[in-house]
């Protein structure tokens, strides 16, 4: 599994980005530029809903490193277009830019699995499992 990719000028990942951090600059909606460490091209064009209580920012992705074809087409996808898979030993969330979370199971109390980040995907957000459904908490608070 690779890591989420490191690039200069991370934004902070919240429930208003979906836990996305793409460079705004490399992933220009109109002049994109591959990022310099691995080649790879990815796209963001974004929607932004503002509102009293809960801005909340919708993008949509073109990765030339995707190989996934769905209902956005082909190497598309968009930040709230993210899914949890668990493991035997850990649970990978991957993100709707396409960047991988790995989480361990830290503990479980109440009907609710606990999830840290792995050592290898160092990230502040945590991860709960609740019977059917799983909640990312951000470092902001918001889910």
């Amino acid at each position: 599994m690779a890591a989420p990719p490191t690039l200069p000028d991370r934004r902070v990942p919240s429930a208003t980005n979906h836990g996305c951090v793409l460079d705004k600059d490399l992933t220009h909606p109109h002049r994109p530029m591959p990022d310099p460490a691995t080649g790879y091209l990815t796209v963001d064009p974004e929607i932004q809903l503002k509102t009293k209580g809960f801005d909340l920012n919708i993008e949509f992705y073109y990765s030339s490193r995707s190989i996934f074809s769905g209902v956005y087409g082909a190497n598309r996808s968009a930040s709230f277009n993210a899914s949890a898979t668990t493991f035997s030993a850990y649970t990978e969330v991957v993100r709707g830019d396409g960047s991988q979370i790995v989480y361990a199971p830290a503990g479980s109390s109440g009907g609710v699995t606990y999830f840290t980040p792995y050592t290898t995907t160092p990230n502040a957000a945590s991860l709960t499992f609740s019977g059917s459904s799983y909640t990312e908490t951000f470092p902001d608070g918001t889910k």
